[in-house]
């Protein structure tokens, strides 16, 4: 996950998504900012990443906050000539430190699909 922010300081910010059925979480943790914490709870199978407090312009006048963590994916029957799933919705919130809203963000599900990633290909994603 990555986090910038590009207008005012925000606080009690938290990256949140589900590991979908097929999919385990590893635990190999990397970058970690300090003042920060990764955890994952099995029951919920909820990843959580507490970033606390976020500058304005973190990412954009400088380097953005990046957390990686390893998942595995073990593909199910269903999943044959599609793309598998392997987060659920990611919701990021957090409020605004100078007015006080509570501001909320999503990304869609990821899958295999990796679009973003130039070593997958437009259909390297696909469970064969």
């Amino acid at each position: 996950w990555i986090v910038q922010n590009f207008a005012t300081d925000v606080r009690d910010v938290a990256v949140q998504a589900v590991l979908p059925s097929g999919v385990e979480w590893v635990g190999l943790v990397g970058g970690v900012p300090e003042d920060s914490s990764l955890t994952y709870d099995e029951l919920s199978r909820s990843v959580v990443w507490e970033l606390g407090n976020v500058s304005a312009t973190k990412g954009v006048l400088s380097a953005p906050l990046e957390v990686i963590f390893q998942i595995v994916g073990v593909p199910e029957s269903s999943h044959v000539g599609l793309f598998q799933p392997l987060l659920d919705v990611t919701r990021l919130t957090g409020s605004d430190v100078f007015t006080g809203v509570s501001l909320s963000a999503s990304h869609p599900a990821l899958t295999t699909s990796l679009t973003d990633d130039p070593t997958v290909g437009v259909a390297g994603g696909i469970v064969q």
